[in-house]
């Protein structure tokens, strides 16, 4: 079954977020504790030297790890998918940020080897997301290592996972 989850941006609240984790059954700790969270079907793949990760489930292409151990403020975040562009990183140009619901989807609802992530993925314990909070200059946060969204400011230090669409 494909889980065709929001790609494009949004403007957020906590109540809203909630209902997108509801909707599609995705865990979060705080917000959706009893989800089984999203049915995976990861499958990694090397297109020249760069590991990735396909999900058959919702259709999505991830950085198997991020693609440096930089930690990025919300504005260098987005520039950091620009230069990957630039570079056609794995040979692609249409890599973006997640929104919140697509890094959700990553967040499994038992902790493996102490983060909610499953061990596909290297690196990148917390990533900044495309959508914004409602309140001030804040974006949506995955931390893996405690299960849940937060919003944080602009200039809280995140890691970037990129993804992009297999559709």
């Amino acid at each position: 079954r494909t889980l065709t989850l929001p790609s494009a941006p949004a403007v957020l609240n906590s109540a809203q977020l909630e209902a997108q984790l509801v909707r599609y059954d995705l865990f979060d700790r705080r917000r959706n504790p009893s989800s089984n969270g999203a049915a995976n079907g990861y499958r990694q793949q090397v297109v020249g030297d760069v590991a990735m990760v396909s999900d058959s489930a919702t259709q999505l292409l991830w950085q198997k790890r991020p693609a440096s151990t930089d930690q990025y403020t919300f504005p260098a975040a987005a520039a950091h998918i620009e230069a990957l562009n630039r570079e056609r990183f794995g040979g692609y140009d249409d890599w973006r940020l997640p929104t919140a619901a697509e890094a959700a989807s990553l967040l499994e609802p038992e902790p493996v080897a102490e983060r909610y992530l499953d061990a596909v993925f290297t690196g990148g314990n917390f990533i900044w997301t495309t959508d914004l909070a409602v309140v001030g200059e804040r974006a949506w946060i995955i931390y893996f290592y405690d299960g849940y969204a937060a919003s944080e400011p602009f200039d809280f230090n995140a890691s970037v996972r990129a993804v992009r669409s297999l559709r």
